[in-house]
């Protein structure tokens, strides 16, 4: 699943495709995008019924402060909540971002991707000349399909609670530090 403007950029593009991305426009034009949002869950659920891999962004932003705030979104609810019993739930937790250029830290907006790729490649080519500091950016893949049936009971209000409380639970205070 994919913001459907991402498709629009060739090199992107190829990349979404080559993994079977399926592309979400935006929410907030609702009018336009009302009866394929609504029916986003069920391509989720039959995605997951076919034993297909479903990656989702439960919170759909870049945080804008350092913490993962999920709020009122439900796909990821809905996806856990239909869990088929093959299918597993891992939670992919990654710190060490806030602050770099892929992030909104001190931005009003999201960075360009476009940008992002173009300065990642040319950092990617200077490193292999000149030695850089480096950041130390974690990603752990948890297994959290039990956690995830049970919160999926308790309503999609505490589901997301649990959920932003399993993202922050790396970071002092639930804020990851820049």
């Amino acid at each position: 699943i994919s913001f459907a403007p991402y498709f629009k950029i060739p090199i992107v593009r190829g990349l979404l495709r080559l993994f079977d991305a399926v592309p979400v426009p935006d929410v907030r034009d609702m009018k336009r995008n009302a009866s394929f949002i609504m029916q986003l869950p069920n391509i989720v659920n039959q995605s997951l019924a076919n034993g297909d891999v479903m990656l989702i962004n439960p919170s759909g932003h870049t945080t804008t402060d350092g913490s993962e705030t999920i709020g009122n979104r439900q796909l990821a609810y809905d996806a856990c909540k239909n869990l088929p019993a093959n299918a597993s739930a891992i939670g992919i937790r990654i710190t060490g971002l806030w602050g770099s250029q892929w992030s909104r830290y001190n931005r009003d907006s999201t960075p360009s991707i476009v940008r992002l790729l173009a300065k990642a490649f040319l950092q990617l080519i200077t490193l292999v000349l000149f030695f850089k500091g480096k950041r130390h950016v974690s990603i752990e893949y948890i297994d959290i399909t039990a956690d995830a049936l049970e919160w999926s009971n308790l309503g999609r209000h505490e589901f997301n609670r649990k959920l932003e409380g399993f993202y922050q639970a790396a970071w002092p205070n639930g804020v990851e530090p820049p």
